[in-house]
């Protein structure tokens, strides 16, 4: 009689890296995490929530190329959103999920003669070096410019050079 051995897979993949989540516009956000390159792959889980904190809800991806996921038909001007991504083998291991990493939610406040920017710090990543401020030149259109950058532990910046056309746009607060 031949000898048939039977092999289970019980080892999960691994943790899918994440590149970044951030406020691509007022209604949407791009999440991107790296490529699972294991010969074994099945899909990728999704997992996101609408007001930051553990992730309540998951999206299925079959395509290991499929790195980007875009959350659409949100406000992003009421809270931050959060994310994470796990994969999982074609046995069905799953492996644990990724640092959730959360988007950075800005305010803008007109003050005497100058403009308070706060916001959110951007979690996920074990260290953010720095934020960039950018302001709108409104004459030119949608043409930013850098005006400060800020330590990481800052999370509010007044601006007093530019108070009376300042315009705020949370995806030109940029990590560094």
């Amino acid at each position: 009689f031949p000898s048939h051995d039977n092999f289970a897979d019980n080892v999960a993949p691994v943790i899918p890296k994440t590149v970044y989540a951030t406020v691509v516009d007022d209604g949407h956000v791009e999440f991107k995490y790296r490529a699972n390159n294991e010969p074994d792959f099945g899909k990728y889980i999704v997992y996101y929530n609408y007001f930051g904190g553990t992730a309540a809800n998951a999206s299925e991806y079959f395509n290991k190329e499929d790195t980007v996921f875009v959350q659409d038909n949100i406000n992003t001007l009421t809270s931050p959103y959060s994310y994470s991504v796990s994969a999982v083998d074609v046995c069905e291991n799953v492996s644990d999920s990724a640092i959730v990493h959360t988007t950075v939610d800005v305010t803008a406040k007109p003050l005497t003669n100058s403009i308070q920017v706060k916001w959110t710090p951007y979690k996920g990543f074990a260290s953010i070096k720095s934020y960039e401020i950018w302001r709108n030149n409104p004459d030119s259109g949608a043409t930013f410019y850098r005006i400060v950058t800020v330590n990481s532990a800052t999370t509010q910046y007044n601006d007093t050079t530019g108070y009376r056309d300042w315009e705020t746009d949370r995806k030109s607060t940029r990590l560094n």
